[in-house]
């Protein structure tokens, strides 16, 4: 058996039906979700360093603003590009800038797809669902919407499902999503749900894998130390210091009443109490709000959740050991290294939403990258024959417009005397050596 042919028989053997790929699609069970979902998407509302990333990731890929657009064919009517719909951003980008500029690329901006998602239910807009679905990814690796349909069978709206609400997922015997909340059970059609998921390298094709997971234990530290720290505050029920040896109760009684009278109160503190005896000095020792909320513990906690996210830590404020360079930095890394895959991931389910309106749509939105404005200056510098308009668009300024916006400035200089309407006259030296 020659080599080739040994290659073709592992290859066949693999990717055959009785291979890898016929038993995964010959699964006939769906694995419920992780337990501990609910708890971890409840962390939310009360874990600070599981809010504070999810919250702002998910805000800056909510308020993007996501488009449809359209190629027209050489005859005229609209066509289906499926390299454009699945290409990357670049790639895509560059591909819409050229039919743009022949005029084939049509902006759409009346759609029975762009009403559903600006109000896909009467609790949230667009960006609340779209909020709260990058939540749910990022967090737990899943998210379902469950779309509402008009008399006609159109999709006119969404409802977010939380992922614990999704008790199994379709497979080849039950193409269908089973759904329980409290009272509310059904079996839901593959066709009425659409599933957004991070696949697990575990097992991809079973339940979702999010940072949630990733980062349990440092936010669970998080909050223990936070509520350690209002536990003392409130004591744990336990008395600063004891005193006994007495020899009967009447005479406890009595001390006591007379240690409250002298010392209760806040018009009383820091008052000292002397007592018979030998003189002796004792200071009672506090805990220090440094021992208190325990800084070094919950910084650790805090600097690995948000590298876990991949965020700077001026994002949030954190400049303990930054400088405006670093500041400025921090938000090109966060919505280049952040921000836009999530993007392209929230594009890419839309696209296939899209598909089931009409599949020749094409779902874009803008760069959420920000421009290198020192990269574009120095180009600038380079090449400076540009227009006024062209100068002013670069500071962020409105165009004048006319025969004054499209002039090329030219270098200011210092008007010579002669400008003045001063005679240009020669040094009294000069006058005296040549004569009159």
């Amino acid at each position: 058996m020659t080599l080739w042919t040994r290659i073709k028989a592992a290859a066949s053997g693999l990717l055959g039906p009785l291979g890898l790929t016929g038993r995964a699609q010959s699964v006939t069970w769906s694995q419920p979700p992780t337990m501990g979902t609910e708890d971890l998407l409840s962390g939310y509302e009360s874990m600070p360093w599981l809010r504070a990333p999810a919250e702002k990731v998910g805000m800056e890929v909510a308020t993007i603003e996501y488009g449809l657009e359209a190629i027209k064919g050489s005859r005229g009517k609209y066509i289906r590009d499926a390299a454009v719909q699945h290409a990357g951003f670049e790639a895509r980008s560059k591909a819409l800038t050229v039919l743009r500029r022949q005029s084939r690329l049509v902006r759409i901006e009346d759609h029975a797809f762009l009403d559903a998602l600006n109000e896909p239910n009467p609790y949230m807009g667009r960006v609340g669902l779209l909020k709260i679905t990058n939540i749910h990814v990022d967090v737990v690796g899943e998210a379902f919407w469950l779309f509402s349909r008009n008399a006609l069978g159109a999709i006119t709206g969404f409802w977010p499902l939380p992922p614990h609400w999704v008790t199994a997922k379709p497979t080849p015997g039950e193409p269908f999503y089973r759904v329980s909340y409290r009272s509310w059970q059904a079996e839901v059609p593959m066709s009425e749900i659409h599933c957004f998921s991070e696949p697990s390298p575990v097992d991809p094709y079973l339940r979702g894998s999010g940072i949630g997971w990733t980062i349990g234990d440092e936010v669970e530290v998080d909050e223990y130390a936070a509520k350690m720290a209002k536990a003392l505050f409130f004591n744990q029920a336990r008395p600063d210091f004891i005193v006994y040896g007495f020899e009967d109760a009447t005479e406890k009684k009595r001390v006591e009443r007379d240690w409250l009278s002298r010392l209760q109160g806040w018009q009383r503190a820091n008052r000292p109490i002397f007592m018979s005896g030998e003189p002796k000095f004792h200071e009672f020792q506090r805990p220090t709000m440094e021992q208190l909320v325990y800084p070094s513990l919950r910084k650790v906690q805090r600097d690995v959740i948000l590298q876990t996210w991949g965020i700077s830590p001026e994002i949030f404020g954190i400049v303990e050991n930054s400088n405006r360079a670093t500041a400025e930095a921090a938000q090109w890394i966060f919505r280049s290294s952040v921000v836009s895959p999530r993007a392209e991931r929230m594009r890419e389910h839309l696209q296939s939403i899209a598909r089931l309106y009409d599949d020749r749509i094409i779902v874009t939105y803008p760069s959420p990258v920000p421009a290198d404005k020192r990269f574009v200056l120095d180009v600038a510098r380079a090449a400076p024959s540009r227009t006024l308009d062209e100068w002013r668009v670069l500071q962020d300024l409105e165009p004048i417009g006319g025969d004054v916006g499209s002039s090329i400035p030219g270098p200011v200089s210092t008007p010579s005397p002669a400008a003045d309407g001063v005679a240009d006259k020669k040094p009294p030296q000069a006058i005296s050596e040549h004569g009159a």
